[in-house]
């Protein structure tokens, strides 16, 4: 039998304190906080039972009052004196005594007071930070980068306040940066992976990739047969009637109605909009409970749909058939898990795969869809450059065959005849006349002018709107709308195919939407004078399906290189990843040909 071991060299024991404020040139910053001492600050989830300890104090002030972390937890103190009360801090003027005005300032302590001035310069103490002691520090469960699960493992003392019983004091405007340790964990072989297999999560940033963590299987139905099937590789699309599918068109089961109360095939749009609104779906989300929220072009957001998971009493009767997905035998009952849906709980990652569930013909299906994901938009302050923020693509015509071509590179140009065209002369579609009533060529030549400018006067300049329209002016001082770009959605945008220079062919069989002007109909808006930088296509590497999964978890960015030996003499590089996430899986797919095997991880900036 092989015997493992997991090895941690000299580099995990390293651990450091720095402390980084802000420079000069960025204002000051009272919520970022480091404690100088062993003391850990204490943040709640709301609406959810868990707290959590961490010492990365990069805090901020919501819209509702609250210092909360970057994911939304909440800083815990005491928010009352009298009597004490533990909870939420928030910065507000609900302790004043004889004022209502509003904050205009507030500072923290060292000992973790919170002073406030109202606008009327009432002084107020909003609350008070308290921070946990934590004897066994090394029994603390990492839940994500940063953030420990507080258990009565950890030797976790009652909260006190800062500077007390060894804890530290409160250094405001800096943070913390003490790395975190790399730690080994051992998953089961990867030739034993199956339906309960649990692997780490890859960020992807496609919404509609769904990681789970912790237990459970998606659903998916086949709408022909009815037939079931369960499956842990959650790579799904949105098809054009909103149906949230596999990329074969099974349907994701769970709640489909807004209400939560009828199980089938989960939509994602906007029927059962409050007050009956017919806007066009804007953006979504999905939680980590399963639960979808719609935003729609009106503002309205509600919840649409859940996705739910599922486990079986008899795992051993799935059985394995293609693209990840295993048949349910008679025996194996589906049972719904109860997802309590906490930032850190099991359940839900949109955003996220889980490779190990995923296989090589479910990543070559992936490789010839179009998943767009919003790029960073840059400044160039040339006119005709145009980004678009939101949904959407620009529609483009070959003026010698009359074929339409969809794109988001908005790398345009004026012609010689002044039709604003692509490089390669494809000419950007919208209103080409000032009464905005005649679709065709987007031209901007100074013509459609009102009556009583100069006929004369030539174009001196052009600028377009968020919303697409061209306001041109002459050189008399004319101003007036010459045009507009519209824009085009698509049912079905990952059946585009990508051609060369960013442009979309197969734009038929994608489902085009009519075209409508930017901020309309679930379209985003246009930004002049920038790009839109087009994100990385994302490659993915699936582990082995041989050998003895290796979880790596640590401070992210460094080159980690992961050794094994089987004698300690010898050390034999296996994998070195560079700028690495905080947690990464790795398959040795040769240690089953030794009877003992060690690992150890070296880091290196």
């Amino acid at each position: 039998m092989l015997t493992l071991g997991l090895y941690l060299g000299p580099y995990h024991s390293a651990a450091y304190l720095l402390l980084f404020s802000p420079s000069p040139d960025f204002p000051y910053n009272p919520t970022a906080l480091a404690i100088s001492g062993p003391g850990w600050f204490s943040v709640h989830d709301p609406g959810h039972a868990a707290t959590y300890a961490t010492r990365y104090g990069k805090f901020h002030i919501d819209q509702y009052g609250y210092i909360v972390t970057e994911n939304g937890l909440r800083l815990q103190g005491l928010t009352r004196f009298a009597p004490p009360t533990v909870g939420d801090l928030r910065i507000d003027n609900s302790n004043a005594t004889n004022s209502t005005a509003p904050i205009m300032n507030y500072t923290i302590d060292f000992d973790g007071t919170i002073r406030a001035t109202l606008a009327d310069y009432t002084p107020v103490v909003c609350g008070h930070i308290l921070l946990q002691n934590l004897q066994s520090t090394q029994q603390l469960t990492r839940v994500a980068y940063h953030y420990y699960l507080i258990t009565p493992a950890d030797g976790s003392q009652p909260s006190i306040v800062p500077g007390t019983s060894g804890t530290g004091l409160l250094l405001a405007d800096a943070l913390d940066m003490t790395p975190e340790p790399v730690v080994l964990n051992l998953e089961p072989d990867a030739a034993q992976a199956g339906p309960l297999a649990r692997g780490v999560l890859t960020a992807t940033g496609i919404p509609t990739d769904l990681g789970i963590a912790g237990p459970g299987l998606f659903l998916v139905r086949n709408p022909a047969t009815s037939e079931l099937f369960a499956t842990r590789a959650g790579l799904f699309l949105v098809d054009g009637d909103g149906y949230l599918i596999t990329y074969d068109r099974l349907r994701v089961q769970g709640y489909t109605d807004p209400d939560l109360a009828i199980r089938g095939d989960v939509r994602i749009d906007n029927t059962g909009a409050p007050m009956e609104s017919a806007a066009a779906l804007q953006s979504f989300e999905i939680q980590t409970d399963g639960k979808t929220i719609v935003r729609l072009a009106d503002g309205m957001e509600f919840i649409r749909s859940q996705v739910l998971l599922w486990t079986f009493d008899q795992p051993a009767s799935l059985t394995a058939t293609n693209r990840a997905r295993y048949i349910i035998g008679a025996n194996a009952s589906p049972e719904v898990i109860d997802n309590p849906g906490g930032i850190f709980e099991d359940g839900i990652r949109s955003g996220n795969l889980e490779l190990i569930n995923v296989t090589p013909d479910l990543l070559a299906i992936r490789q010839t869809l179009n998943l767009p994901v919003q790029g960073s938009i840059v400044n160039t302050g040339v006119a005709t450059d145009l980004a678009m923020s939101g949904r959407g693509y620009f529609s483009l015509r070959d003026p010698a065959s009359g074929n339409l071509f969809a794109t988001r590179c908005g790398t345009f140009h004026l012609d010689a005849n002044n039709y604003f065209v692509t490089s390669g002369g494809l000419r950007v579609q919208g209103f080409s006349n000032s009464s905005l009533t005649l679709r065709g060529d987007v031209r901007i030549d100074g013509s459609g002018r009102p009556v009583g400018a100069d006929p004369n006067a030539p174009l001196e300049s052009f600028a377009i709107n968020p919303d697409g329209t061209i306001d041109e002016r002459l050189t008399d001082g004319t101003d007036f709308i010459g045009g507009l770009v519209l824009l085009q959605n698509f049912g079905e945008p990952f059946l585009l195919i990508p051609d060369q220079n960013h442009i979309y062919t197969n734009a038929a069989a994608a489902l085009p939407q009519p075209l409508a002007p930017a901020g309309t109909a679930g379209l985003g808006i246009i930004v002049s004078g920038a790009l839109e930088i087009p994100t990385d296509e994302q490659t993915f590497t699936l582990p082995a399906r041989a050998g003895f999964r290796l979880r790596i978890t640590g401070e992210p960015g460094h080159t980690w290189t992961l050794q094994a030996t089987t004698n300690f003499t010898c050390w034999e590089n296996l994998t070195i990843t560079t700028n690495n996430p905080d947690e990464i899986e790795y398959t040795d797919a040769q240690s089953t040909n030794h009877p003992a095997r060690y690992y150890r991880i070296a880091i290196s900036e």
